[in-house]
C-alpha cells in the first residue's frame, strides 16, 4: 500500500510575525523535519505534496532541499484552510497512492512515532479515517482514505473538512497515541519556545 502526504503551509502566518514555512525547529527546518517524519513512518519524497500560497514564488525559491516533494501553489489560500486540503488531494490525485496524511506545517515537533502509528492503522484500514488522538482530544496528521479524494473536490473551498467528516462519521476511527505535542500549535513566537523546551526536557528524560 503506497501512502502520500499533504503538508499545508499556505497561510500568511500573521500571528507568528513571519512566514512559518521558513521557520526552524531546534535548529531544523520545519519541513525538513516533518519530511524526516514521513520518511520514517515509510511515506517517499515523491509521494509528499508542500501547499504554498501566501508569496508563493519568494517562498519556495528559500526552501531547503526537499528531495523529490511536490512542491505547488494554492492562489486560493485566502479562502480558508480547505482551499489548501483541495489543492493538495488534486496533487495527490495524480499520483498511485492509495490514500494520504494530511500534516500541519506548524506542527515539526510531532514525534515521529505518532506518523508511523497513523501510517500503520490506516493500512490496516485502508478504508477508514484515521484521527490521532491525546487525552481524547483529536489532531494532526490525519489519514484521508483514497475513496474520499473526489468528494473533497467536489466541495467548495470555503467549506471544512469536518464537513467531509461529518457526512462520513462511521468511517473515522480515534486512535490514541503518546504525543502532548498533537494539542499544539506554533501560531505564535511563543508557542516555538514553549514546544522546544517541552521537547528538550523529554529529550533529557529519555521520553521522546
Amino acid at each position: 500500500m503506497d501512502v502520500g502526504a499533504i503538508i499545508l503551509a499556505a497561510g500568511k502566518s500573521e500571528r507568528f510575525g513571519s512566514p512559518k514555512v521558513l521557520q526552524s525547529f531546534l535548529e531544523q527546518p520545519y519541513t525538513v523535519r516533518i519530511l524526516s517524519n514521513l520518511r520514517s513512518a515509510g511515506i517517499h519524497d515523491q509521494n509528499v505534496v508542500l501547499v504554498l500560497g501566501h508569496k508563493f514564488e519568494e517562498f519556495r525559491s528559500k526552501l531547503p532541499d526537499l528531495g523529490k516533494t511536490s512542491i505547488i501553489d494554492n492562489p486560493n489560500y485566502e479562502l480558508g484552510q480547505f482551499s489548501s486540503i483541495r489543492s493538495g488531494i488534486g496533487a495527490m490525485t495524480k499520483k498511485a497512492v492509495d490514500g494520504a496524511l494530511m500534516c500541519l506545517v506548524d506542527q515539526p515537533h510531532l514525534r515521529s512515532e505518532t506518523f508511523k502509528v497513523v501510517l500503520d492503522t490506516g493500512e490496516d484500514n485502508p478504508e477508514k479515517i484515521i484521527i490521532p488522538a491525546y487525552q481524547d482530544r483529536g489532531g494532526h496528521p490525519v489519514y484521508i482514505p483514497k475513496f474520499l479524494f473526489k468528494e473533497i473536490l467536489e466541495y467548495s473551498d470555503t467549506s471544512t473538512l469536518r464537513d467531509v467528516f461529518n457526512e462520513h462519521r462511521e468511517s473515522i476511527i480515534r486512535i490514541p497515541v503518546n504525543d502532548p505535542g498533537l494539542l499544539k500549535d506554533t501560531d505564535y513566537p511563543k508557542d516555538l519556545k514553549e514546544v522546544e523546551s517541552l521537547y528538550k526536557q523529554k529529550s533529557n528524560a529519555s521520553d521522546v
